[in-house]
This record gives structure tokens, sequence and C-alpha cells, in this order.
């Protein structure tokens, strides 16, 4: 017994996939072919880089398609590359603003309260920043690993 959507066996006895909520059936429906722009049949690769790629080649001449949404494989692949060195930057930003934050705060006159009514905004603005970049560095920089395991696929597909 098979699930019609997730694709996942039941043993016999089992009415309904327990994840879908869908009646159980006893063989799955043979996934359609795809034509190419030359009619021949193709079905789906399992490298997702491959299957990219022939989206691109089906549809590089038409700009409304790539307009809604939907990515050219090489501009995925150099937005993953680039989140690393944007990522790396932000915390490095992050780092020199909590540099200048400490030293405000080392410098500050705590005698006179003027002093201090101009420090405490300045600290509380400036670690909302730090808070921000680094997140936005983290964020980056787990995208960029992402993006080498996708290039690591791409090529380990191209060797085999």
């Amino acid at each position: 017994m098979f699930c019609p959507n997730c694709k996942a066996e039941y043993r016999e006895g089992f009415k309904e996939c327990s994840v879908c909520q869908v009646a159980l059936v006893s063989e799955l429906p043979q996934e359609p072919a795809l034509q190419n722009t030359y009619g021949i049949e193709t079905r789906p690769h399992p490298s997702e880089y491959l299957n990219d790629l022939a989206e691109w080649n089906q549809n590089q001449y038409n700009p409304g398609y790539w307009v809604g949404g939907n990515i050219p494989p090489h501009v995925k692949l150099l937005n993953k590359a680039g989140s690393k060195v944007i990522g790396i930057t932000a915390l490095i930003g992050a780092v020199i603003i909590l540099g200048v934050i400490v030293n405000s705060l080392m410098n500050a006159d705590y005698k006179n309260p003027e002093g201090l009514l101009l420090v405490i905004p300045a600290t509380l603005v400036g670690g909302f920043f730090v808070c921000i970049l680094t997140w936005s560095g983290i964020q980056r920089v787990k995208e960029s690993r992402e993006g080498k395991r996708y290039n690591s696929k791409m090529a380990g597909r191209r060797n085999s």
C-alpha cells in the first residue's frame, strides 16, 4: 500500500496515510514524462542542479518566466557563494560597533549626568545594530555552507 501524495509505503491493513490523511492505493501512479523543446520525453534527474539546468535551457529566452520568482541556476550559485563574504563582513561590522560601544562606555564621565544621557541612547542603538548584524552574518554564513553542499553534490554528479 502506498500514499499517492508522499509516496510512503505501508504494510497491508492500513487504509490511510498517517501524515497526509489520504486513502492509500495498491500501486503508485506512473510519473508523467516531461517533454523538452524537441518533443523528446525525459524524466526528472535526481540532481537538483541538472534539473535547474534543464529548466534554464527550456526557458532561457522567456524573460517573463524568470521574473515570476524563478531563479536561474547560475544566479543561485552566485547568491550562495557571495553569501559567505556578506556574512563575514556583517560579523566584522558587529565587532567594530561593539568595540566603539565598549570604548565609549570606558571613556564616559560617570560623574556628569549630561554625559550619561548621551552615552546610554548611543549604547542602546549600537547594541541593536550589533544584534542585527550578528544574526544576519550567522544566517549568511549558514547559507554559504548550504551552497557548498549544493555545489559538492553538483560536482559529484559531474564526476560520476
